[in-house]
């Protein structure tokens, strides 16, 4: 579906571990994140990227008030979700103003 939009997809991780490698020192645009690794929550992932400016956006079958307090706030999607959701989501997340809020 990225692919279909023209993305760039530089990698997919399913555990906690591989995600956090993934996006060490790789510049990267913006991240689909899915809230639930193979049983492990992704926030330790959130928290680098939110550090670092770089914008993503959580998938997740839960119910956003079933995410951490703290999470809450971020862009969201509730699985399964429309790929036009995904795609809107996405234009959203790289506006020019997201990037400056």
């Amino acid at each position: 579906m990225l692919v279909d939009f023209g993305c760039i997809v530089v990698g997919a991780a399913d555990r906690l571990d591989e995600a956090l490698a993934m996006i060490q020192g790789q510049p990267i645009d913006a991240v689909v994140l899915d809230v639930n690794l193979r049983g492990q929550m992704s926030y330790p992932v959130a928290d680098v990227l939110a550090s670092r400016g770089v914008p993503f956006i959580f998938t997740t079958g839960y119910d956003r008030n079933r995410l951490a307090e703290a999470y809450r706030a971020f862009p969201y999607l509730l699985k399964p979700y429309h790929r036009l959701a995904m795609r809107d989501a996405l234009l959203d997340l790289l506006s020019p103003t997201a990037k400056a809020a």
